[in-house]
């Protein structure tokens, strides 16, 4: 019996792949030896910065914490929702503002229609763009051959899952997951059924403003919920599959598809 879904999946690939230009753009390098430390903006992101020096390695941050208190000097950055492509947008205005100034080396991750439209005019940024072609549900060995030549990815829903997927790329193989705590904000309805969404990051826990989602409703809400944790399931299996080990540092998050860090793993200096 054919599972229509799963084919449909497939000529949905099949088609964009055909019109993509971005397909290859970063397919899987070879194995690195030390670890990534991946920062969400959750709120337990402080609660677990100290790992950075006890167990060293690169780091990757995402969408507007450059911006933030934590002044950090990473090595990679990660935005793939679209609105980083308008830089006269108010909400990232701040952050191509510390782009521009950025006074070290630095690689920016991002999707083709983005970075169509961004020109950072810093000799020290790199914006390398990322093929975010939908994947067919991860089912093993074919999803995986395209998923690690990157004519393929997994639906980036969230950044989280664009940043897990960029770091597998990149050959990590020890990833180590801040600020995932899998509270992605807080949502309200008025009288008038209109929906309004509140994100909760490390820098706004108490100054974070309500905005409204227009032609937004409940069911999307509950969709986009499903999707994200689609992706992040997804992750999980195809990092298994290439041998990489994703460590959630915070241990009462949401997020229950990665190993947990609870006391069993040594931090000190090998």
């Amino acid at each position: 019996m054919i599972d229509v879904k799963y084919y449909l999946q497939w000529c949905e690939w099949v088609k964009e792949y055909l019109r993509d230009k971005s397909r290859g753009s970063l397919p899987l390098q070879t194995a690195k030896a030390e670890p990534i430390h991946l920062l969400m903006n959750g709120c337990s992101l402080p609660n677990t910065i100290d790992y950075l020096d006890k167990k060293p390695g690169k780091v990757m941050m995402v969408n507007m914490a450059l911006c933030e208190p934590l002044k950090l000097r990473p090595d990679y950055y990660c935005f793939v929702d679209p609105r980083y492509g308008q830089k006269e947008d108010w909400a990232v205005r701040d952050l191509f503002v510390e782009l521009e100034k950025y006074p070290e080396p630095l690689v920016v991750f991002t999707i083709s229609s983005v970075k169509n439209k961004l020109s950072i005019q810093n000799r020290n940024i790199t914006v390398q763009q990322v093929c975010n072609n939908d994947c067919p549900e991860y089912r093993g060995k074919r999803e995986r051959n395209l998923l690690q030549k990157n004519i393929a990815a997994f639906t980036f829903q969230g950044v989280i899952i664009a940043a897990l997927y960029i770091s597998i790329q990149l050959g990590y193989k020890t990833i180590y997951l801040h600020g995932a705590d899998g509270d992605y904000g807080k949502t309200r309805i008025n009288e008038k059924n209109e929906l309004y969404f509140r994100p909760i990051h490390y820098y706004d826990v108490e100054s974070g403003g309500w905005e409204e989602k227009k032609t937004y409703n409940m069911l999307d809400d509950y969709r986009s919920l499903v999707r994200l944790y689609e992706g992040l399931y997804g992750i999980e299996k195809y990092a298994r599959d290439c041998g990489v080990r994703i460590i959630n540092m915070y241990n009462e998050s949401l997020v229950d598809c990665f190993e947990k860090i609870g006391s069993n793993i040594d931090f000190r200096r090998e």
